[in-house]
C-alpha cells in the first residue's frame, strides 16, 4: 500500500466517526419529540414506537463505539510505526501531519523549518516509513 494512503487512514476513519456521532445527536434529538402510543401498551407482539426508536439509536451507538474501537486499533498501529522511523525530525513530522492532522504551514511553524524544507522533509519521511512498511509485511508473510 502507498504510505501516504496508508498514514491517511487514521484521519478517514476520524472523520466518519464524527459524522456518525452528529447523526446520532440528531436521532437522539428526534426521540425527544415522540410521545408514547398508549393505544398499544399492553400488547406483545408490536413495540411502540419509540421503543423502536430507542433500540434503533442504542443499535447506532454500539456501531459508533465500534468504529472508535477501530480508529483507536488503527492510530495505535500507525503510531508504532512512525516510531520505527529512524529519523526523529522525520518521525515529528509524520506524527503532526498524519496524527494530528495538522497542516503544513503550521508544521513548518512548529517545527522552525521553512514550507518547502517540510516537503521534501517529508518526502524523506515517507521513503523511510515505507521501509517500514515493506519490512512489516515482509515479516508479516
Amino acid at each position: 500500500m502507498d504510505p501516504k494512503k496508508y498514514l491517511q487512514q487514521a484521519y478517514a476513519i476520524d472523520k466518519k466517526i464524527k459524522l456518525d456521532l452528529q447523526k446520532l445527536e440528531a436521532a437522539k434529538a428526534s426521540l425527544q419529540c415522540r410521545a408514547v402510543n398508549y393505544d398499544r401498551v399492553g400488547t406483545s407482539t408490536n413495540k411502540n414506537g419509540i421503543e423502536e426508536s430507542i433500540a434503533r439509536v442504542m443499535d447506532f451507538e454500539n456501531y459508533i463505539n465500534s468504529e472508535i474501537n477501530t480508529l483507536t486499533a488503527k492510530r495505535r498501529e500507525i503510531e508504532q510505526q512512525i516510531a520505527a522511523v529512524p529519523d526523529e525530525t522525520c518521525r515529528e513530522l509524520l506524527t503532526r501531519r498524519y496524527l494530528m492532522y495538522q497542516k503544513w504551514e503550521l508544521i513548518a511553524e512548529e517545527m522552525t523549518y521553512g514550507v518547502r524544507h517540510i516537503y521534501k522533509l517529508h518526502l524523506k519521511a515517507l521513503d523511510m516509513f515505507s521501509k517500514i512498511i515493506i519490512t512489516g509485511l515482509a515479516k508479516a508473510s
